[in-house]
């Protein structure tokens, strides 16, 4: 038997393995594709799926809302809202998921790794092994400002009703040690979400609902240069802040 037909041989037992393995990731990403657009999630971002699939933090966001779409599924959400906190400076919300259970403000963290926390301290610790670690603004300090910013412009427009903040983490995320006190204050993993969703009490109505969803969508709608003279913002306040 020569070389060449060895080589045949082999290929055409090969070939058949490949073109089951290729047409099965097809199937998978025009399924999870077609379930994509179908999300709270592109209706509002209109974010490519390839897009979506290379951003690590978008990625994060889009798990998140899944959850949030499945406990309340007539919330309306709002994501990368730019709000103003001052004269000069605008903050960022992730998610903001309006319901008639209340506002749920979300800071998402797509981190993976040990996640050490308290409410009051400075920073938190992302701990990936004995010799690296890194240290990141506490998110819920950070989404304070954003609750902060959010509440002072509902207030302007007759509109403050309950808010609530949640710092949610995604992928491989594990708390070792986590204080987390105050009432209206959540931290926990984005599949975790169900246990800290009280819809017992109807805080907003219907109308409302949509009014602060009105309200809050033109602050999604930034040029390119606001996103930058934002980032460059927070890269300079927190310029000794590792991981942010």
């Amino acid at each position: 038997i020569s070389v060449i037909q060895i080589i045949f041989d082999t290929m055409s037992m090969i070939m058949p393995i490949y073109f089951v393995l290729a047409t099965f990731c097809i199937v998978v990403y025009a399924y999870q594709l077609a379930a994509y657009l179908n999300t709270v999630y592109y209706k509002e971002k209109k974010m490519s799926f390839r897009k979506l699939l290379k951003d690590k933090g978008c990625r994060g966001e889009y798990r998140t809302s899944q959850q949030f779409e499945k406990l309340i599924p007539n919330a309306k959400m709002i994501f990368n809202a730019y709000i103003s906190k001052n004269e000069t400076e605008t903050t960022e919300i992730d998610i903001i998921v309006i319901s008639k259970y209340g506002i749920y403000v979300v800071e998402n963290k797509n981190y993976k790794g040990w996640i050490f926390g308290d409410e009051k301290s400075q920073k938190w610790c992302q701990h990936l092994s004995k010799k690296k670690k890194f240290f990141f603004y506490n998110p819920i300090k950070q989404n304070n400002t954003h609750i902060e910013s959010l509440r002072a412009l509902l207030k302007e427009n007759n509109l403050e009703k309950e808010i609530r903040s949640y710092v949610c983490f995604n992928g491989n995320a594990v708390f070792k040690k986590m204080n987390v006190s105050s009432p209206n204050i959540v931290v926990t993993k984005s599949a975790d979400l169900y246990k800290h969703i009280d819809k017992s009490v109807e805080y907003i109505t219907s109308e409302e609902v949509h009014k602060i969803y009105t309200l809050l969508k033109p602050y999604t709608k930034v040029s390119e240069d606001k996103k930058r003279q934002h980032i460059d913002s927070i890269k300079s306040k927190y310029k000794n802040e590792q991981n942010f």
